[in-house]
């Protein structure tokens, strides 16, 4: 077996990596190729919108496509000339450009992610997502409540919400017999460096940016022969306050009702786990926190991570968005969430330990 922190394959670095092994963004390192002119990604055509914005993918509409049956929302696979199979996801609105957004946060702390790329096909916006296992390489993906259920076969496989055996230590526990993705990457990255150390900062990034949607089929492992890796965290489209409406979001700007500010929104945001015993899930704040008292040094390292990354940063990726996805209001609206949540998160651990 390959040693603790070290992968057999290699990262995915940009859309111009022939996808050999795992495909996904990693370490902060990929970025979308980009030209003023008319331009190809993945081999379809690309819709610039201006200059500084993030490109959207044209997903033509005779285009060869494999309906998804796995969650609710409309997707399909279909194949890219030289880069193998994506996944067109239409959403709900506000969706595209939120889980496009959390793709870059999850960058910044430069965590493995699964790429996503916002796209169009026939008039709908949604995003593409890249296959992140090599089928090439006979990989496959098995989801955390296939995992759970291997484990324990009462485990409610089938069951979609309010699952309370999706518990911490549960999914803790499974994570013993997996490998991390990869520390090769990234030298800051400690040794020994376990697959839970890594899951640590996907709770991490869930707390930053109010992901409410980390279920037990929105994880999982890579299967590569006799090996399980942790797969790149994925699946980021319920976060940053998309579910609000307008008013509502304009009230909690305002903040003159305590009751109903950015903070009180943010605080209260549930995810997906339990903890053993309890029938209620634990926000997504109190899931980091069970994580930095069960795995110290992982929780430290990625709340440095978290420490480093600049407001400037931030406000460039919101910036980026065509004004056609998001409004003015959302953006302000989500900046002020993850700055609030980045505080309190930050003020778990002294100061003298940040840096």
């Amino acid at each position: 077996m390959t040693r603790p922190g070290r992968f057999a394959g290699r990262l995915f670095r940009g859309p111009h990596v022939s996808r050999q092994n795992l495909v996904f963004d990693g370490c902060g390192s990929g970025q979308s190729c980009r030209r003023t002119d008319e331009k190809i990604l993945y081999g379809f055509a690309v819709d610039q919108v201006m200059s500084l914005k993030f490109d959207v993918i044209i997903v033509p509409s005779g285009t060869n496509r494999y309906d998804e049956q796995l969650g609710t929302k409309p997707k399909f696979w279909f194949d890219s000339p030289g880069r193998g199979r994506l996944l067109f996801k239409r959403g709900r609105p506000n969706e595209d450009w939120s889980e496009k957004v959390a793709f870059e946060l999850a960058k910044l702390l430069r965590m493995p992610v699964a790429t996503v790329e916002l796209a169009r096909h026939d008039q709908h916006n949604g995003v593409v997502s890249l296959l992140f296992v090599a089928q090439d390489h006979g990989d496959t993906l098995a989801h955390g409540n296939e995992l759970l259920f291997q484990r324990t076969n009462t485990y409610p496989l089938d069951k979609d919400y309010h699952v309370q055996e999706h518990t911490l230590e549960a999914v803790f526990a499974v994570l013993d017999a997996v490998l991390p993705s990869s520390s090769d990457c990234d030298p800051s990255v400690p040794t020994p460096w376990w697959s839970q150390d890594q899951f640590v900062g996907y709770l991490l990034l869930d707390a930053w940016i109010g992901n409410t949607d980390r279920h037990h089929e929105n994880w999982g492992v890579v299967r590569r022969g006799s090996e399980l890796f942790l797969a790149p965290t994925y699946d980021h489209a319920s976060a940053l306050g998309i579910r609000e409406t307008p008013d509502r979001i304009q009230r909690r700007l305002e903040g003159s009702d305590p009751r109903m500010d950015v903070a009180s929104y943010a605080d209260r945001c549930r995810s997906a786990f339990y903890q053993a015993g309890g029938s209620t899930p634990l926000t997504t704040f109190a899931a980091f926190r069970w994580a930095l008292d069960h795995r110290p040094p992982a929780g430290r390292f990625w709340l440095n991570r978290l420490s480093a990354v600049q407001n400037a940063a931030i406000e460039s990726i919101f910036d980026r968005v065509p004004n056609d996805r998001m409004t003015e209001l959302s953006r302000s609206f989500s900046t002020e969430i993850l700055k609030h949540n980045k505080s309190r998160l930050l003020a778990l651990i002294p100061s003298t330990e940040i840096g």
